[in-house]
């Protein structure tokens, strides 16, 4: 369904220059092992909270993509400032479309960011 493009280490390698040059101005973004340090873990991978705040600075719109039950996405995505889609059933693509459908992006310029 979904195969990757691009292979980074951590999400704290995605460089906004990277995403202009891939013509990409959104991303979906997976929240555990991607931008949590473990499954149900609130704890932020170290360098997340900057790199949250360097992606807002280069005015990049983000958003939480998530499996879990819409309480725990939502709580998760407070907590980082983001908007969220929860109970996303990834990897089926409902989810995906509903996250791209609020932020009014064509698909084609969004990535999904995920272990």
């Amino acid at each position: 369904m979904f195969k990757p493009h691009h292979i980074f280490g951590a999400v704290t390698e995605i460089t906004p220059e990277f995403l202009e040059k891939n013509n990409i101005k959104a991303l979906l973004l997976d929240v555990d092992n991607t931008l949590s340090v473990a499954h149900a873990n609130k704890t932020l991978r170290n360098g997340v909270a900057q790199w949250l705040s360097d992606m807002r600075e280069a005015d990049i719109p983000m958003m939480i993509l998530s499996n879990a039950k819409k309480k725990r996405a939502i709580r998760f995505a407070d907590s980082v400032g983001l908007d969220v889609v929860g109970l996303a059933a990834k990897p089926l693509p409902f989810g995906y479309f509903r996250a791209v459908k609020k932020l009014k992006i064509k698909r084609k310029n969004v990535a999904i960011v995920g272990d």
